[in-house]
């Protein structure tokens, strides 16, 4: 099986229902995260860790999602959703007061969707296929 990069939307997984799941759960996990009060300390030793949690974050939801919805404009939809869901988010710390709105973490998550969706032009776009079809029993 050839694992270009395609333009269709159906790529034949066998477990497609399985990495949707993962890609609900991802998206349930960065969102309690992002509200909670308390959320886990996760210090970074270098300037600007948290900007880099916070493109981290949004790349590994538009990465997976791309993998799995392989339309280009399918890809967008799913990028403006991330950029969206993480501008809102901003706006919903920014309501609370445990936690606080920042431009630049929006700026973060925006540039992660983004940089994923340059990263799923290659071949790396074929990752997810590649691994369920090489190391996933039938």
């Amino acid at each position: 099986m050839d694992y270009k990069s395609s333009d269709t939307d159906i790529f034949e997984f066998r477990y497609f229902i399985f990495w949707q799941a993962i890609g609900v759960l991802l998206i349930v996990m960065i969102t309690w995260l992002s509200l909670t009060p308390k959320p886990p300390n996760i210090n970074l030793p270098i300037e600007w860790g948290d900007k880099l949690l916070h493109f981290s974050a949004y790349f590994t939801l538009m990465f997976w999602h791309g993998q799995i919805y392989r339309q280009f404009r399918s890809r967008l939809i799913w990028m403006f959703l991330f950029i969206a869901m993480g501008i809102g988010i901003e706006f919903l710390q920014g309501m609370g007061e445990a936690r606080m709105f920042e431009w630049a973490d929006a700026v973060a998550n925006s540039v992660g969707a983004l940089a994923a969706i340059f990263i799923l032009k290659t071949k790396m776009a074929c990752w997810l296929i590649f691994f369920e079809r090489r190391f996933i029993p039938r």
